[in-house]
């Protein structure tokens, strides 16, 4: 039996663009065909072919020629690329207006995303565009991560950095990434942190998994207090009271412990934090003579808040107090756990050799892994937010506190002229599995320091869920926005839509039968003003691996991206192993 298919197929639908309607005149049409340099450079050699095959009429194929020659030296000097023209041409960039529009800026474009896809034409931006950071969707199978790969290796040729994480935590990232840094001679600067224990095995073994970090070995105590409030589990309800306590309690202890670290008294680390959070290693922290009156009165206030009461003996303690403490502390019992004993090999080492301030200053390179098929969301949104929040602290140090003195001294003490020209890439994919509030102020802030930031995700609406105010700032931060392969036909096309906008177009009002003519059906020879998407959900639908749509300055270009495809064969990522320098116990307070 023949099944009926009651849906419409490919033969019984219109093309969109069959019902639109050219209105310009003839001259207009020729006019526009002219300014079309395949067009002029086409008539040019076809009108030298002539010369030869026609003699007799030598002189108007001449005189034609030489018509189009002129023609295609006054347009040539008005012809440009989609975005931006590439550092190294002569002459100015016509899609590169300066300011006030008194003229038009010279090449400048570093950045290489791609060609378009109806001309070849190359896409560049320029070290100032690429600064106003981008958002890239794209499905599994849209070739998303292969992206990201080839746009880093724009930041390593250009002399800079970049911080990639990825919580798919494929190990051919890491050997991608590491060829790269190695053509450009800049595996030096190549680190990993690699939160994988799949392969971890107790005991020394001369497999390196990671390289180490200590986030708490620089930054104040208000930025490491954020970091480890990032940490806590959500409150609601009654229990935001005891959440309250726990930021009070963890706040006053890392006042007291970094400024400990400061004197040169303590090495700060997560199991320091550990043991300081006991009951009797927390009175004890808070009684030591070190400390100064500020750091002094911020951990009493802490534990005040549990009912201790200061000048007591332990045993003279209200009972509440042990009690209270306790609720306090188990906000942070797991995730310092985790560091301290899961992640011993990051975070085992009491001086760490990834420094997320110095990766951006220096423009290392750093990859992070995290590996999602191993961790539960919850361990892995964590995860995420460690190395989020280092990058947001890094930033803050970064920028700088102090605004008296020259002002030769405190600007060109900021990094926004370090070396490279280039800017330095934070890349994020899989966003949505690791969103980390407040991440979104680096794409306010990063600019002043020369970082750009790419962050990535399957769709929009993951990003929406988790942090809805976040994902909107994030979209009105970001200039450059690419749309891959994509089947969300909700949120992620509403975002498009919207970016994209509408345009005008004439349309054809249908089609009739004169009957004393023919009994076929012929243009009603009207048409009518209608606004219409500038894109279309099945072209983003019927995008291969590797094509996309881009949006910037108004432009939408439709493309294919960049393809490094670095070299793996016979490669050899060996984790670099630093010479670690301990820091001096005592400074020397004579001076």
């Amino acid at each position: 039996m023949e099944r009926k298919i009651r849906g419409l197929e490919d033969h019984e639908t219109q093309e969109r663009k069959r019902l639109f309607r050219d209105v310009r005149s003839p001259l207009q049409r020729l006019g526009d065909t002219l300014r079309l340099g395949h067009v002029q450079t086409g008539g040019i050699f076809a009108a030298g072919v002539c010369l030869f095959l026609f003699p007799s009429l030598s002189m108007p194929f001449f005189i034609a020629g030489l018509a189009l020659f002129a023609a295609r030296c006054v347009y040539v000097e008005d012809e440009r690329l989609p975005f931006r023209m590439p550092l190294g041409l002569s002459g100015t960039d016509k899609g590169d207006p300066l300011p006030g529009r008194r003229g038009y800026a010279r090449p400048e474009g570093i950045f290489f995303l791609g060609n378009r896809v109806q001309d070849q034409k190359e896409l560049w931006l320029k070290a100032k565009d690429i600064l106003t950071h981008c958002l890239l969707f794209g499905t599994t199978g849209s070739g998303k991560t292969e992206t990201l790969v080839s746009l880093s290796y724009n930041a390593l040729a250009t002399g800079s950095g970049l911080f990639y994480i990825d919580p798919k935590a494929s190990p051919k990232l890491a050997v991608q990434i590491w060829q790269m840094a190695r053509f450009l001679g800049r595996d030096d600067d190549f680190r990993v942190l690699n939160y994988g224990t799949s392969g971890k095995v107790k005991g020394k073994t001369p497999r390196r998994l990671s390289n180490t970090n200590n986030p708490f070995t620089f930054g104040s105590a208000e930025a490491l207090t954020q970091l480890l409030v990032s940490l806590m589990p959500a409150s609601d309800g009654a229990n935001s009271i005891f959440a309250d306590k726990a930021q009070a309690l963890i706040s006053g202890v890392m006042y007291a412990l970094v400024d400990l670290r400061d004197k040169g008294l303590l090495k700060l680390s997560t199991s320091v934090i550990r043991e300081s959070l006991a009951l009797e290693k927390c009175v004890a922290l808070a009684l030591r003579a070190e400390l100064d009156e500020e750091s002094r009165a911020s951990i009493h206030a802490a534990l005040g808040t549990c009912g201790w009461i200061a000048g007591r003996e332990m045993k003279d303690q209200p009972q509440s107090f042990a009690e209270q403490f306790g609720y306090a502390q188990s906000y942070f019992g797991k995730a310092l756990s985790s560091l301290t004993d899961t992640y011993s090999h990051i975070y085992g080492a009491e001086d760490g050799e990834v420094d997320f301030a110095d990766a951006i200053m220096q423009r290392r390179v750093l990859v992070v892994l995290l590996p999602s098929l191993e961790k539960a969301p919850a361990e892995l949104a964590s995860l995420g937010k460690i190395s989020l929040s280092a990058i947001r602290n890094a930033c803050a140090v970064g920028l700088g506190a102090h605004i008296e003195g020259d002002a030769a001294d405190v600007l060109e003490a900021l990094p926004t002229d370090t070396v490279g020209i280039g800017p330095y890439l934070c890349i994020v994919d899989e966003y949505a599995a690791i969103v980390t509030p407040g991440f979104e102020v680096v794409l306010t802030q990063g600019r002043g320091l020369g970082i750009a930031a790419i962050v990535a995700s399957q769709d929009y609406a993951g990003i929406l869920e988790a942090d809805k105010k976040g994902a909107q700032q994030m979209v009105a931060n970001t200039s450059i926005k690419i749309f891959m392969k994509m089947q969300d036909a909700e949120k992620t096309w509403d975002l498009i839509r919207g970016q994209a906008g509408q345009g005008t177009i004439l349309r054809t009002t249908g089609f009739n039968v004169n009957e004393k003519i023919s009994a076929g059906y012929r243009d009603a020879m009207n048409t009518t003003v209608e606004q219409e998407d500038r894109v279309v959900l099945r072209d983003l639908q019927e995008q291969i691996e590797g094509e996309a749509h881009f949006i910037f300055s108004g432009q939408i270009v439709r493309g294919t991206m960049f393809f490094a495809n670095p070299s793996l064969k016979k490669a050899q990522l060996r984790v670099p192993q630093l010479v670690q320098l301990s820091q001096e116990k005592h400074y020397d307070h004579a001076a």
